[in-house]
């Protein structure tokens, strides 16, 4: 499925922010929650927006795992905020680790499924 031109500007900026945030939290603490929750919120908007219509069983599941760890880049924004401490980590691991196995799969589906 071919990306809308807001998609293509919204997510790389949203990830962007994101990763930013998260680095930022270790020197500027509190400051970096909201950015933090921007870029997650815009990530998990992106993904709302980018759907499979196909019929191919493995894309349905690894768009809907994309779209769960957008959800958990959210939840990790709200321990972020709720806690104040390091909880939040574990969270923002396994999202970058399931955007990571759903950038790296979603494509060699969708060239299998071309051809």
């Amino acid at each position: 499925m071919k990306p809308t031109f807001i998609q293509n500007i919204l997510f790389p900026c949203s990830a962007l922010l994101l990763v930013a945030a998260a680095a930022a939290y270790a020197f500027v603490g509190e400051r970096a929650v909201v950015p933090f929750a921007i870029g997650a919120a815009g990530m998990f908007a992106a993904r709302l927006l980018r759907r499979y219509k196909g019929k191919n069983i493995r894309l349905q599941r690894l768009y809907r795992q994309e779209t769960f760890s957008s959800m958990l880049f959210v939840a990790a924004a709200f321990l972020m905020y709720r806690t104040g401490g390091y909880d939040w980590v574990v969270l923002f691991i396994i999202a970058t680790a399931l955007q990571i196995y759903t950038a790296i799969f979603i494509p060699r589906e969708e060239e299998k499924e071309k051809s």
